[in-house]
């Protein structure tokens, strides 16, 4: 299996800077595969795992930069549960996907 890495680095911009770089963006890249048939953006939902702590939220376990998450995209009928691991500025997500309707069982396993 070929491993993919990716740099993130996250820059505050102002809501003016932020209009420049999207018209930019869409000129220059390629449509996301999820977004629908002649539209420019889509829906997406996230849910992070965590503890009653909010300890991933507040960095503070042990095992920091290492997060886990449900994704799912608009209303598509998978979902995935995905692992994203960050070590300085170099991330790594491994991902298995599954059925929706699936999701109650699996966020109910212990």
């Amino acid at each position: 299996m070929k491993r993919l890495y990716r740099h993130e680095l996250k820059f505050a911009l102002t809501p003016e800077q932020a209009a420049e770089v999207q018209e930019w963006a869409s000129a220059q890249l390629e449509v996301d595969p999820h977004t629908p048939e002649g539209c420019s953006t889509y829906e997406l939902q996230t849910l992070y795992l965590d503890n009653e702590r909010m300890d991933v939220f507040h960095s503070q376990l042990p095992a920091r930069g290492v997060k886990y998450r449900i994704r799912r995209y608009g209303d598509e009928p998978i979902a995935y549960l995905e692992r994203k691991k960050r070590k300085g500025t170099r991330v790594t997500k491994r991902r298995a996907s599954f059925p929706i309707e699936r999701l109650d069982e699996i966020l109910s396993r212990t």
